[in-house]
């Protein structure tokens, strides 16, 4: 797809490419709580989207629902029609103001491969409740801090404390998972710089693959815009992809395979430069 052409649905990470020019972080979980240069950013956005020719929007992210919602609000528009959540775990209707099955929705539309990788949640949710029970203790011994879990029901998200590097924790919690659960299975390790996630059985770029097959828009349609290595798997997967320039090195390694765009500008920047080229 040419840069002249827009795509009939963006899928649309959030932290890191929706913050406001300072690179604000969004606060996991406080909901209701945005700064006024996070508002100006999320608004210029959402009108961007308005007056760009794409069709649908849908927020992709591995945060959960309430803190997702809050964030969305400030983007809403008659396009900003989905939230994919926790690395696609599950979805969320805005239009309907309904949460959506994936898999479920997989099932119907004869999407099998999908369908049972939704099977392969319960091995996460079997984490998060060790980690929360007691796994944690091993990695608050070693890095002398407090790591609680994130309220997430299909996802376990680890925060990367202060002077630590995300690399460092993701060996950590590796290394405690495969000592207490050695039978495990697949696991999928990724990172922001503020999160370490595991997740099982569906990435990113499951949840906008079944997006595509129930609205009927060709995956050469689609977009993605993204930023860290939790979007590697999106980005593997379609071919007209965007990124901002504070964007992972591995994610623009991936965005230049693809003959994507890499914008000069840092986070919102990118996006309101993005949604703008496609008015």
């Amino acid at each position: 797809m040419s840069d002249r052409r827009a795509p009939r649905i963006v899928f649309q990470d959030l932290d890191g490419c929706l913050n406001p020019e300072d690179g604000e972080d969004f606060p996991p979980g406080a909901v209701g709580v945005l700064s006024s240069g996070q508002e100006r950013m999320l608004e210029a956005i959402a009108r961007a989207i308005a007056a760009s020719r794409v069709e649908v929007v849908a927020v992709n992210s591995g945060r959960g629902l309430a803190d997702t919602l809050y964030i969305a609000d400030k983007l809403r528009g008659p396009k900003l029609r989905y939230l994919l959540l926790e690395h696609c775990a599950f979805g969320y209707d805005l239009v309907g103001g309904r949460r959506m099955d994936l898999g479920e929705l997989a099932s119907r539309l004869g999407f099998t491969a999908a369908a049972r990788g939704y099977g392969e949640l319960t091995r996460v949710q079997d984490l998060l409740a060790w980690y929360r029970r007691e796994g944690h203790r091993g990695l608050e011994r070693r890095f002398g801090v407090e790591m609680p879990a994130l309220d997430k029901e299909a996802n376990l998200s680890v925060p990367v404390p202060p002077r630590a590097a995300p690399e460092e924790v993701l060996a950590a919690l590796r290394a405690e998972i495969l000592r207490n659960f050695p039978d495990c299975g697949e696991l999928h390790f990724c990172f922001t710089p503020r999160f370490v996630d595991v997740t099982a059985g569906v990435h990113k770029s499951t949840g906008a693959e079944i997006l595509c097959r129930h609205l009927g828009i060709p995956l050469a349609e689609a977009a993605a815009i993204g930023d860290s290595l939790n979007d590697l798997s999106i980005f593997e997967f379609l071919d007209h992809v965007c990124c901002p320039a504070n964007s992972h090195e591995k994610v623009k390694t991936a965005c230049r395979g693809k003959g994507g765009r890499i914008s000069g500008l840092p986070f919102g920047e990118a996006c309101l430069e993005f949604y703008r080229s496609w008015s």
